[in-house]
């Protein structure tokens, strides 16, 4: 489960938003990182020359508006 912020509901709602919600929620279901921080360091899993950090910096010139991942939560059956 991961908690990605924007600062419009327009953002929120539009697919390709969704989208990236789902692209970092599948990179922390095959992470060991236990908090943001190092979530964000980490390699991109789709493509290994950005970090989550730079792939969200992407995201963020995209739709012209600060996104942040605000917390996550990895839950095991």
């Amino acid at each position: 489960m991961v908690k990605l912020s924007c600062e419009t509901d327009f953002v929120a709602k539009n697919e390709e938003f969704q989208n990236l919600a789902r692209e970092i929620a599948m990179q922390i279901a095959s992470s060991e990182a236990q908090d943001v921080k190092s979530l964000l360091d980490e390699e991109y899993i789709r493509n290994p020359s950005l970090t989550i950090s730079q792939y969200l910096k992407e995201a963020i010139g995209k739709f012209g508006e600060k996104i942040e991942i605000s917390a996550f939560k990895k839950l095991e059956l």
